[in-house]
């Protein structure tokens, strides 16, 4: 095999993979949003003062904005990977061409 053959073919789960970084976007913030929640409700489900309603949602923003900076790693890192995927196969597309003259 030549260089040429090899810079052009990738796996299939090496394309795929920027997927892979997006499905686990919304899993890491859905899961760390419920987990959080339910974490911060059944800590203040028997507080009765009104501090108890400001520290739930002081708790719940903290939890929202915790999920939502995983999410945005998780993304960008997907993107990342895509782009320089793009990148690879137009590289690879070019070397092909090139080669072939």
């Amino acid at each position: 095999m030549s260089t040429e053959a090899n810079f052009a073919t990738l796996p299939v789960w090496v394309l795929r993979s920027p997927y892979i970084f997006y499905a686990l976007a919304i899993i890491a913030f859905t899961g760390t949003i419920g987990l959080g929640w339910m974490d911060a409700s059944s800590q203040y489900q028997y507080a009765v003062d009104v501090g108890a309603e400001n520290a739930m949602l002081k708790i719940k923003l903290r939890v929202f904005f915790e999920a939502f900076r995983e999410a945005a790693y998780l993304l960008a890192s997907g993107f990342a990977l895509h782009i320089s995927l793009a990148i690879w196969a137009r590289l690879a597309k070019r070397s092909a061409s090139g080669a072939s003259e």
